[in-house]
């Protein structure tokens, strides 16, 4: 035992004195602070049936007092066609009470409020610079600042004018848009059904899968919504073989999202669906990471 305490005593030294002279002949460099920005959002939808009041809020903060400006711009979404990006806020104050409603979007677009319509998309880009000239946006934000939610608000986020969700208005034969898996499922139909509760709508094989056992049921998504606001929810639940798509020795892949979008207005879903592939005989989880499930009634 002895031997052993001398030996560690011995180690602990060596390393000591090797990193104080290491830090000697080798200097860190000052550390410099991101000029940064982040959006605490009160509201991010806007509400088709009061076009004239609805506006998208929130308080700006520059965690770090070397921001100069920022500057957001925006591109309207239509029918599948996006315009270019104008300017529609710029700020050199913070903290600021940030807000941008339908007359703002319209000057800033060159359009009418009554131009607008429910299930119009918004995106917005933003850029911030500092008091020493240098320019910060979405792409030279590393991971983990992009996957923390104001950061990410702050320099990239989406807007929709929303409308009440109408079950009936809902149902129909539906195209796939964008799943993020190709062309195995991209262009694909399916058709919505209502469900058994309130509110909610049940998507019949989205993906055209076959259930990797024979006798389970056919795969069918349910989503709830929320009547005022279209805003939606996909609790966790199977959804398509992972052998038709990856490779064997897993369970059928399972999706779910807190948050999305179905403008029955419009005929429209848009989701972004965490996915979990468990596999067999042990229950370790895996995924596929985050995929697009986006539609558009036919």
């Amino acid at each position: 035992m002895k031997n052993i305490i001398k030996s560690f005593l011995i180690a602990f030294i060596a390393v000591g004195v090797f990193s104080c002279e290491d830090n000697e002949k080798y200097p860190l460099p000052a550390t410099i602070d991101g000029s940064y920005i982040t959006i605490e959002f009160d509201n991010l939808i806007l509400d088709v049936t009061d076009l004239d009041n609805t506006a998208i809020t929130g308080v700006l903060k520059a965690p770090v007092p070397n921001v100069a400006s920022y500057e957001l711009q925006v591109a309207r979404s239509t029918g599948g066609v996006l315009s270019d990006y104008v300017t529609v806020y710029t700020t050199d104050t913070f903290p600021a009470n940030f807000s941008i409603n339908l007359e703002d979007l319209s000057g800033a677009l060159g359009l009418e409020v009554a131009d607008f319509g429910a299930g119009d998309r918004f995106d917005f880009q933003a850029t911030s610079t500092s008091t020493d000239g240098s320019v910060t946006d979405f792409s030279l934000i590393n991971p983990d600042l992009q996957a923390e939610p104001g950061q990410l608000q702050s320099y990239q986020f989406t807007s929709f004018i929303s409308c009440p969700f109408n079950t009936e208005e809902a149902l129909g034969t539906y195209t796939f848009t964008n799943c993020d898996l190709g062309g195995q499922c991209n262009n694909t139909e399916f058709e919505v059904i209502a469900g058994t509760d309130p509110n909610t709508v049940v998507l019949i094989n989205p993906y055209q899968s076959n259930p990797l056992n024979a006798g389970d049921d056919p795969f069918e998504i349910t989503i709830v919504v929320d009547p005022a606001t279209g805003i939606g929810s996909i609790a966790q639940q199977r959804a398509f073989s992972t052998l038709e798509y990856c490779c064997g020795g897993f369970e059928d892949t399972e999706i779910q999202a807190d948050s999305g979008f179905y403008f029955s207005c419009t005929g429209t879903i848009l989701f972004n669906v965490r996915t979990i592939v468990p596999q067999t005989g042990t229950g370790a989880l895996f995924t596929f990471g985050n995929l697009a499930f986006e539609a558009q009634k036919n």
